[in-house]
């Protein structure tokens, strides 16, 4: 169960919870906001989420685009006010809350219930200076940085 502002999702029961109760969403909808709350607070491509929601299918840009604003629509958010889900330009997403996580044996009630969402060490990833001097490499300084955010468990693997 992972819990963020005033909502819950249930991976058991396959639901987005609200105060108010359940909210109906798409079987990929609900991949997306999965998907985004287990990797909070980090920019995902879009690539990384074609590869992870649609397991690499082709989809066009709009096809996307639709159903990152339907989970924005779901969790109460939009695109002009990006308060939940931001889009970073030229770069991707970020679900921008802080997301708690509790296991399904831990009672609702009990003080103390909720983790931090990830147990793993984290890192930040600063962009790279091209100290070649020759402009044409910046696409390598933009690629090691791209590599090391979108495949942190590659990179972890080497230590």
């Amino acid at each position: 169960m992972f819990q963020f502002n005033n909502f819950q999702i249930d991976t058991d029961r396959r639901e987005l919870r609200s105060p108010d109760g359940v909210i109906h969403v798409e079987p990929q909808v609900f991949d997306l906001l999965l998907y985004f709350v287990q990797n909070s607070n980090r920019v995902i491509s879009k690539d990384e989420l074609i590869q992870k929601i649609w397991t690499g299918r082709v989809i066009s840009d709009a096809a996307l685009n639709s159903r990152i604003n339907s989970a924005r629509r779901a969790i109460g958010d939009t695109g002009r006010r990006q308060a939940l889900i931001r889009t970073i330009q030229r770069r991707g997403f970020s679900f921008a809350v802080e997301v708690t996580v509790r296991t399904s044996d831990q009672s609702s009630s009990a003080a103390g219930s909720t983790a931090r969402l990830t147990s793993r060490p984290s890192i930040a990833v600063l962009p790279f200076r091209n100290m070649s001097g020759d402009a044409e490499q910046e696409y390598f300084v933009d690629g090691m940085v791209e590599e090391i955010i979108l495949r942190p468990s590659t990179c972890a693997q080497g230590f």
